[in-house]
């Protein structure tokens, strides 16, 4: 139905960004960073390795602006328990093969290019390979608790470079509340699955391969 009221189109809005908001009502973004050479102070919410939240995920293609939706699939297994696997295997190239993500929870202040200030720190949520767990594992090893630390990092490789990597260094002298906010509240009672990725259900992702469109209860 195309016509609907003020009341419908205020709770669409309230959806989003309940999908979106932390427990603090404070919006979570991404972590973007566009350019060589791009650089930010980050303070990771991690104190261990359980802190890190990981998921496999398949990438819709550009009729779906590159939706991400969970694989049902479990992990390390290749059963044809989800239909996007299946859709994959027979052929669909418009589906990308599941991949495993690890997703970081961080405030992020960015340096300004011109002025070589740092903006306000904000929160983000850092999608990677889920391999980078490992340099995760190797910064807790090297300094501990990780929301105690603040670190400076650095892109290396232009947009669309898919050798592009980030170094991250510990910056003792931005240590501090005042350089980086160490309130993680907005992290409270976050959801991921609402926030980088989409779970649907079998019979939603069955409707979505005969159709191209994910049931509108679903959506």
């Amino acid at each position: 139905m195309a016509n609907f009221s003020y009341s419908d189109y205020q709770q669409v809005i309230a959806r989003a960004q309940a999908n979106s908001e932390g427990g603090n009502g404070t919006k979570v973004g991404f972590f973007k960073m566009k350019n060589d050479k791009d650089e930010a102070l980050i303070r990771l919410n991690v104190t261990s390795l359980d802190s890190l939240q990981f998921a496999t995920v398949h990438q819709l293609g550009a009729a779906q602006k590159w939706m991400k939706v969970g694989c049902l699939n479990p992990v390390g297994s290749y059963q044809d328990a989800c239909p996007l696997c299946a859709a994959v295997k027979g052929g669909n190239t418009s589906i990308g093969k599941a991949s495993k993500k690890v997703y970081i929870q961080m405030l992020v202040s960015y340096k300004d290019a011109v002025t070589g200030q740092f903006a306000a720190a904000i929160p983000v949520i850092w999608e990677r390979p889920a391999a980078f767990s490992q340099e995760i594992a190797n910064l807790l090893k090297d300094y501990g608790d990780l929301t105690q630390r603040v670190f400076k990092i650095t892109r290396n490789g232009v947009a669309g470079n898919m050798q592009t990597t980030y170094s991250i260094s510990y910056i003792p002298i931005y240590d501090k509340p005042e350089a980086v906010s160490t309130d993680f509240s907005a992290f409270t009672n976050f959801n991921i699955a609402k926030h980088s990725y989409w779970e649907k259900s079998v019979g939603d992702i069955n409707v979505f391969l005969n159709t191209g469109s994910f049931p509108e209860a679903a959506k």
